[in-house]
């Protein structure tokens, strides 16, 4: 019904769904972490839990698929990424 009113093909409804579901945790362990207040540890947890997953993400995700299905990758957008990434990384940290 969703991707009917929105006009979505199936596949990218499904795509869409599966971003959400799996994106769910992180949010509401950000949250969790930026609400806890009686905490001095709670800023913290919510940025080691963003940085864990997106090293995560980046690291074993990128090399499980690599060793599962070789592709070509287009170097400029991963470039792109990668540099996008270490730059918010370092300014986290500083």
């Amino acid at each position: 019904v969703i991707s009917t009113t929105l006009g979505l093909s199936d596949n990218v409804a499904g795509v869409t769904f599966l971003a959400l579901g799996n994106g769910a945790p992180d949010i509401f362990s950000v949250y969790a972490g930026v609400v806890n207040t009686r905490s001095e540890a709670g800023g913290s947890l919510a940025i080691g839990e963003l940085f864990g997953a997106g090293t995560f993400v980046t690291t074993v995700v990128f090399g499980a698929v690599s060793f599962v299905e070789p592709f070509t990758l287009t170097r400029r957008p991963f470039i792109r990424d990668c540099v996008c990434y270490l730059v918010a990384t370092i300014y986290l940290f500083v």
